[in-house]
């Protein structure tokens, strides 16, 4: 852990303010939900909620299947970073925190069929390979949880794998 230099007063309702600095840094926007965590030195330790991290392992088998099933790279993402991916570039992808454009997708709502002039890159990587891609997103409750992106270095995204990918999101979102 690292110290901030920021020292923040408990109010009478038990209430602290998260500096707005620290609150763009971690790209933290009113209504995110946090964990709380006390460790060993009775320190408290803030992290974003991630239900869509929290199904880990299943996004990673989730991402296999598709990737079997439609033979493009599959990338499952929460808000803020890749969470699992199968196909190409796995090391390229896993983990990375997602650029401000791919999250400018969340804001539709809706499923974007993107050409290869128009693919939004995910984490910074070259999509020039990519001649179609799929963004899906993960919405659980009224609120978008993550997304499912599949993309396909020699081929269209066809209208069945829009659907299984689809159907994986929604039967994602239902066990976030």
């Amino acid at each position: 852990m690292r110290a901030t230099g920021i020292v923040r007063r408990i109010d009478e309702l038990g209430r602290v303010v998260i500096p707005k600095e620290i609150r763009r840094t971690m790209r933290l926007r009113e209504g995110e939900e946090l964990e709380i965590f006390v460790d060993d030195a009775n320190g408290l330790i803030f992290k974003k909620y991630s239900a869509v991290e929290e199904l880990k392992d299943s996004a990673t088998e989730y991402a296999e299947i598709l990737h079997d099933m439609t033979g493009h790279t599959v990338v499952i993402t929460d808000k803020d970073r890749v969470v699992a991916v199968s196909g190409d570039k796995r090391s390229l992808y896993l983990g990375k925190v997602l650029l401000n454009r791919f999250e400018r997708a969340f804001s539709s709502r809706e499923t974007l069929s993107l050409s290869d002039k128009d693919s939004i890159s995910i984490c910074g990587e070259d999509n020039k390979e990519y001649v179609g891609q799929v963004i899906v997103p993960i919405i659980s409750r009224g609120d978008v949880n993550g997304a499912i992106c599949i993309m396909s270095k020699r081929s269209p995204i066809s209208e069945s794998d829009i659907k299984v990918c689809s159907s994986a999101a929604l039967f994602i979102s239902m066990r976030v």
